[in-house]
């Protein structure tokens, strides 16, 4: 199998992509709002046939602990449904623990909701996604996608079997099983971390 790992740069409000597949599965986790525009020009690019999406759509508005903030969830969510929607690709949602399952289903018009976990079949692999890795690796499967924390990392690249934290990169799969490991824009855990809220 071939592996990478490749950084997007970015520069002046934009990012460059190298040639990167299309027509494969993307894997996202927990997206805070300011990666939405990396996403539209990810999905732009690879014109994905598959999107999986682990969880914690709104990463940096934290409905669990701030339950008020639902209307701005919303708001956020009405702009990052539609860009996972644009390539006309099949989207999955894993519901994490920051998110509002009637506001997705309600905002997702052609978006598949699964509140816990699900298993899929894809070009002939089996693969698992949860929000939560211990979710995820309930089955047998070629691939485990999820998010949520760190505790389980990702599998070294030459593992036959791929568990992929979405977290650490934005994973492209080929149907041949190839895995492009996209690093997210610079700033993207602290928005996740909600570091801007206490001025570090």
């Amino acid at each position: 199998m071939y592996h990478a790992v490749i950084r997007a740069a970015s520069s002046a409000r934009r990012w460059i992509f190298p040639d990167v597949p299309q027509g494969g599965l993307l894997h996202l986790s927990d997206t805070p709002r300011g990666t939405f525009c990396f996403i539209k020009r990810l999905i732009g690019r690879t014109r994905p046939a598959v999107i999986i999406h682990t969880g914690d759509l709104v990463d940096d508005i934290k409905l669990e602990l701030r339950p008020r903030e639902r209307d701005a969830y919303a708001q956020q969510l009405a702009r990052l449904l539609p860009i996972l929607e644009s390539a006309g690709a099949s989207v999955h949602v894993m519901l994490g623990n920051h998110d509002d399952e009637e506001a997705v289903r309600n905002l997702g018009g052609g978006v598949v909701v699964h509140p816990r976990e699900v298993a899929l079949s894809w070009a002939g692999k089996v693969l698992r996604g949860a929000h939560r890795a211990e979710d995820a690796l309930e089955g047998p499967a070629s691939f485990y996608l999820f998010g949520h924390d760190l505790s389980v990392k990702s599998s070294p690249p030459d593992d036959p079997v791929q568990r992929l934290n979405g977290l650490e990169h934005v994973h492209l799969i080929s149907p041949a099983g190839e895995v492009l490991r996209l690093r997210w824009p610079w700033g993207t855990e602290d928005a996740r971390l909600l570091r801007h809220r206490c001025g570090i």
